[in-house]
């Protein structure tokens, strides 16, 4: 199951799984016609049916600017909790496999004066950031 199936890598991954002829279910918010899946409907806050599940790549999160006073909690339930949420409910659903996939930004979309240019005290501090 490919979360973020009707985004730019969802659609690329799902048409890349099925070209090597695995089944793909591409969960969508939407309907939606992607190639090579089976779409199902639901959201991060809700979830998607996992039954017959063997592989999660989730790629579904908010990768836009928000721009409402509540932004830091919207991205914190929709980035961070659904996230916690959906791989809880996939070890739960006997799921063998959870690829997360995520970016610099996905609990902040500040940014530093600079168009465009992440603020550095808001990057997470990993070992693998320059």
């Amino acid at each position: 199951m490919v979360t973020g199936a009707s985004g730019f890598i969802g659609r690329a991954a799902c048409s890349a799984f099925a070209k090597r002829g695995w089944q793909v279910r591409a969960a969508v918010r939407k309907p939606a016609n992607i190639e090579g899946a089976q779409a199902v409907l639901g959201d991060l806050a809700q979830g998607w049916p996992l039954d017959g599940v063997d592989v999660i790549v989730h790629l579904a999160g908010i990768a836009h600017q928000i721009h409402a006073q509540n932004a830091e909690s919207i991205y914190q339930e929709m980035n961070c909790n659904a996230t916690e949420r959906l791989a809880r409910a996939a070890a739960h659903a006997g799921v063998k496999r959870f690829v997360f996939m995520s970016f610099p930004f996905a609990r902040t979309m500040r940014r530093s004066p600079r168009i465009g240019t992440p603020d550095p005290s808001e990057m997470p501090s990993v070992p693998w950031r320059t």
